[in-house]
């Protein structure tokens, strides 16, 4: 039997990066520009 691991290809993983990359920066600066005392922030 012939057990092949299907793995994702390059260019999935990068899109998968870049796209985490961006959702965090993206929260960061909607944190960043949140009208919200600093302790609420976290």
């Amino acid at each position: 039997m012939n057990n092949f691991i299907n793995r994702p290809t390059s260019a999935f993983i990068a899109a998968s990066w870049v796209a985490l990359l961006a959702g965090a920066v993206g929260f960061m600066i909607g944190l960043w520009n949140a009208n919200m005392p600093l302790h609420e922030k976290g």
